[in-house]
């Protein structure tokens, strides 16, 4: 609500004292006219939270961490075997989503970046051709 009530000139208030009506902020923002008006009477503007929710991974970061540490080049269905002889119940996808992000972190990074060139490009740019 609050990123589309601030694409009309600021949110409602400002687009209420603009001499917008609310009809107006509705047809602009797709919202509805009691949010729009409950916007327009609150002192503050609107916030939502969420509650931080745990992941199945939370448990065995540290040994998916060990585990990419002692061969970068482990493969995530093998890691994923591991942790379940331990216990873990987790899916596919958040494993594999989360040994790609840490994998990185335990590779040895390249130093140089390889370029090569065809026979024809070089030579015909250089000449002005």
């Amino acid at each position: 609500m609050g990123g589309q009530l601030a694409a009309v000139g600021g949110g409602p208030p400002d687009a209420f004292r603009c001499g917008l009506a609310v009809r107006e902020i509705r047809r602009r923002t797709g919202l509805h006219r009691e949010t729009i008006r409950r916007a327009l009477r609150s002192p503050v503007p609107p916030s939502y939270s969420w509650p931080t929710r745990s992941s199945k991974l939370d448990g065995f970061c540290g040994e998916i961490h060990e585990l990419v540490r002692g061969d970068p080049r482990i493969e995530s269905q093998r890691i994923r075997e591991l942790l379940a002889e331990r216990g873990y119940e987790g899916d596919k996808t958040i494993t594999d989503d989360y040994v790609r992000e840490v994998r990185r972190f335990f590779l040895d990074q390249r130093t140089f970046q390889r370029t090569v060139y065809r026979p024809d490009d070089g030579a015909a740019r250089a000449a002005g051709h």
